[in-house]
C-alpha cells in the first residue's frame, strides 16, 4: 500500500480540512490547495526574506523572578491571533509579567483546540498567523523585556502526523489508522497510564533525533526563550497503559532521557527555561533537583499553584509562576 504524506519536518502545510475556514487577515496570501490531493501537503517555501530581529541579545529575567501569563491565543482576543498579542504589548507591561507562556501552536488537528493535538511539531498552526507575526510578537515582547516561552506536547501525536501514518495499521484501506509493530517512532500501546493518541518512544534514537530537531527549530529560528514539555510522565518505556503504579513511580529510563532533552536544550541557550509537567516521586524529584546543581543550580521544582500537593514543574528555579487565561470571546474554558 502506497501512503502519500506530507513531510514530518514541514514548517508550513496545507490541509483541506482546515484552511478554507482561516480568514485572510491571519493568513494573507496562504498558498492554494492542490488539486488532485486529499491530506496535507508540505509547502517548500525558498528564497524566503529573513526577518529583521531589533533585539538579538535579549537578557532573559532571572529564573527565580519569573512571572509567567499562560496564554491560548484562540481564546485571548476577537482576532484570536498572534496580531491581537502584538496589539495587547501594553496590557501585558501592566500586569507586571516578565514572560509570556503560549499553549500549543503547532500545527494541530481542526482550528478550534488547546493545541495538544499536535500533528506537525515544527509547523505554526496557521489559524493563529503567519511565521513573520509570531516573530514579531516574540521581538516585540523582548524590547519590552518579556520573555516568550512554548507549550510543546512531545509525549504524543494525532492520527495525521506522517510518522503515524508512514507506518500504520489500515485494515480498512482508508488512509488512517494505528501504529504498527513496525513504527520505529510510536508504540502500538502506551507504556505509561496517561496517555492520548499516539505515544512516541523516546527510547528511539530517532524519535531522539526528531525532538531534538523541533527544539533545536523554535529556539534558533523564532528565539523562544524555554520550552514547558507537557506530560513528560509518559516518557518511559516501562509501564503499560493500566498500570498506573508503573507510571508514577521512579523511571531511570525517563529520567535519562529527559536529562537529555534538557541537556540539549542547553547547548543551543545556556539560559533556556526547561519546564516539565511532572508528577514525579520524591525519590525522582531528589534526582531532578541535584542534577547539574554544581553548575549554577540549573535545576529546582517549584510547586505549581494550581495543581494538587504531588504535582511539580520542573523549571529551573522559578520563584514564582502565576497562571493566567484571558477570554474576550465566550468568558468560559473551551477545549
Amino acid at each position: 500500500m502506497m501512503v502519500k504524506t506530507a513531510d514530518p519536518y514541514s514548517t508550513l502545510v496545507l490541509s483541506p480540512f482546515d484552511d478554507p475556514y482561516i480568514p485572510t487577515n491571519t493568513y494573507p496570501n496562504l498558498p492554494d490547495y492542490p488539486a488532485g490531493e486529499e491530506r496535507e501537503v508540505t509547502v517548500l517555501q525558498t528564497g524566503q526574506t529573513d526577518y529583521p530581529w531589533q533585539v538579538t541579545n535579549f537578557q532573559k529575567p532571572k529564573k527565580e523572578d519569573l512571572i509567567i501569563y499562560e496564554v491560548l491565543v484562540r481564546d485571548f482576543d476577537g482576532d484570536r491571533n498572534f496580531q491581537d498579542l502584538i496589539d495587547k504589548i501594553d496590557y501585558f507591561k501592566n500586569l507586571n509579567v516578565n514572560a509570556i507562556q503560549l499553549m500549543p501552536i503547532m500545527e494541530f488537528e481542526g482550528n478550534e483546540s488547546w493545541g495538544y493535538n499536535t500533528s506537525f511539531h515544527m509547523a505554526l498552526d496557521k489559524f493563529y498567523g503567519t511565521e513573520d507575526k509570531l516573530k514579531e510578537f516574540v521581538d516585540l515582547c523582548h524590547q519590552n523585556g518579556i520573555a516568550v516561552l512554548l507549550d510543546v506536547a512531545l509525549n504524543h501525536a494525532f492520527g495525521r502526523n506522517p510518522m503515524v501514518r508512514m507506518w500504520m495499521e489500515d485494515p480498512d484501506n482508508d488512509g488512517w489508522g494505528a501504529p504498527s509493530s513496525e513504527n520505529p517512532y510510536f508504540n502500538q500501546e502506551a507504556r505509561h497510564s496517561y496517555n492520548v493518541g499516539s505515544d512516541f518512544n523516546h527510547s528511539n534514537p530517532l524519535t531522539k533525533a526528531y525532538v531534538k530537531q523541533v527544539v533545536n527549530h523554535w529556539v534558533s529560528n523564532f528565539h523562544i526563550d524555554g520550552l514547558r514539555w507537557d506530560l513528560t510522565k509518559g516518557f518511559t518505556q516501562n509501564c503499560t497503559a493500566s498500570d498506573e503504579n508503573c507510571t508514577n513511580a521512579y523511571q531511570s529510563d525517563r529520567v535519562a532521557v529527559l536529562k537529555d532533552y534538557a541537556d540539549y536544550s542547553w547547548s543551543l541557550d545556556p539560559e533556556h527555561y526547561v519546564i516539565f509537567e511532572h508528577l514525579g516521586t520524591n525519590t525522582e524529584e531528589k534526582e531532578w533537583a541535584d542534577y547539574r546543581v554544581s553548575r549554577r543550580s540549573r535545576w529546582h521544582f517549584k510547586r505549581h499553584p494550581t495543581l494538587g500537593k504531588n504535582d511539580r514543574f520542573l523549571c529551573r528555579t522559578l520563584k514564582r509562576l502565576c497562571r493566567t487565561r484571558r477570554y474576550f470571546r465566550s468568558g468560559s474554558q473551551q477545549s
